[in-house]
């Protein structure tokens, strides 16, 4: 639903030339920041960390360990990606890093992010990251942004 309402709001009357496109598009109610990660390797086993600007961290394992069902459904689904949402009720500098957990084959693993600031407005950007993932058991921080949508360091 995020990605059509993202279309229609961008491109709605591109993709309907007979009307403006709105009455195809549902309520979004958010407004900041979306992340979305892809990987290549759905043996991949990594966990990312959120650290808001009071210094609190957010993680979410992405692991046989700790959800192998949503690993089985990805290699079913030939999808390999999450989405994270960081709106503007917390101003400051966000910190986003990695800590890779290794994978069953010997294909190395990137990571892709993409960045879409203005999420779903006109003034909608993206800026698009791929890391290398290689030594197991390495942090290693992606980049910071700022809760207004723009980036602050790497």
């Amino acid at each position: 639903d995020r990605e059509w309402n993202n279309l229609m709001m961008l491109k709605g009357k591109e993709v309907f030339a007979l009307d403006d496109g709105k009455e195809h598009v549902w309520e979004e109610d958010f407004d900041g920041t979306r992340l979305v990660f892809e990987w290549n390797n759905g043996e991949a086993e990594f966990e990312l960390q959120f650290v808001n600007p009071l210094g609190s961290c957010y993680k979410t394992e992405h692991s046989r360990e700790a959800n192998s069902q949503c690993i089985k459904d990805e290699k079913l689904t030939g999808y390999s990606c999450e989405e994270y949402l960081i709106d503007k009720s917390l101003n400051g500098d966000w910190q986003v890093n990695v800590r890779y957990l290794g994978n069953k084959s010997l294909t190395p693993t990137y990571l892709k992010t993409t960045i879409y600031y203005d999420y779903g407005k006109m003034s909608q950007k993206k800026q698009v990251k791929v890391f290398k993932l290689g030594v197991k058991g390495a942090s290693q921080q992606l980049f910071r942004l700022h809760s207004s949508g723009k980036l602050a360091a790497k």
